[in-house]
């Protein structure tokens, strides 16, 4: 389904269509970024749970020391994981651009987004950030019609001060990572 860019223009003749085929917008590019970006979460997830090497980087987020006592070479697979974070940094941007304009200042509110993901999902959980992506856009979605657009950056904001009040390790935190960094916090220790 196309749709035109502007609204008071009409659709052009075969000739012009030809000419002006970049101005037309459609569902398809939706459609192939969601796509694109299940496929990517997909193998980012086999990636971690399936090769050595995913299972080396797990092991270094868990427990760096641990993982030097058993010989993983720490500082590659911090390197390797940063620059992994950043080529998913550059695909998620790239696919962002896709969709919507954007200008150099227009970064602060998915910065906001991906914070209020990542304690969501807890620090250190892909999955947990995978779901806690899914429900932000729900909140998204659902409170948009009942409010101005621009109040979704403060209730996003709210979410994410009170799920680190409520949940310090995330809501969708697992295994003993999340229970470690709870309990440190409500000791004191950082």
């Amino acid at each position: 389904m196309l749709e035109w860019a502007s609204v008071d223009q009409a659709p052009p003749t075969s000739a012009m269509a030809r000419s002006t085929k970049r101005r037309c917008t459609s569902a398809t590019g939706h459609i192939i970024a969601a796509v694109l970006t299940a496929v990517i979460a997909g193998c980012l997830y086999l990636f971690l749970h399936r090769t050595r090497l995913g299972k080396a980087v797990r092991a270094v987020a868990n427990n760096r020391e641990a993982a030097e006592l058993v010989g993983i070479p720490t500082t590659r697979v911090l390197s390797l994981a940063f620059g992994l974070g950043v080529a998913l940094a550059g695909v998620s941007g790239m696919l962002i651009a896709t969709l919507f304009p954007f200008t150099v200042l227009s970064g602060d509110g998915y910065q906001l987004k991906s914070f209020v993901v990542t304690v969501l999902g807890g620090l250190g959980n892909p999955t947990g950030a995978l779901l806690g992506g899914i429900a932000l856009g729900l909140v998204e979605g659902i409170v948009t019609p009942f409010v101005p657009v621009s109040w979704t950056l403060v209730i996003e904001f709210m979410l994410f001060v009170a799920v680190l009040i409520v949940f310090p390790g995330g809501v969708f935190a697992s295994g003993g990572l999340a229970r470690r960094r709870t309990r440190g916090i409500q000791r004191g220790a950082f």
